[in-house]
């Protein structure tokens, strides 16, 4: 019987064979810090409107990403 070893990144699930890859995959994940804002369509345009159709978030190092559906 052979034993395999693998890691996996608590960020985004990948795995590695190698902890130190492993380690530099987490340490490379910028975190979310707080949303800075969110942007809704009217209820009358539609069954996902109670949905947001883009979020803007602001990241630990500064940065800001939109994301939008």
């Amino acid at each position: 019987m052979r034993q395999i070893t693998q890691y996996q990144c608590e960020i985004c699930g990948t795995m590695y064979s190698d902890v130190d890859k492993c380690e530099a995959c987490e340490n490379a994940h910028v975190a979310v810090d707080q949303v800075q804002s969110y942007r809704y369509i009217p209820v009358n345009q539609g069954v996902n409107s109670k949905y947001p159709v883009s979020v803007t978030i602001l990241m630990e190092d500064g940065t800001t990403a939109t994301f939008k559906r």
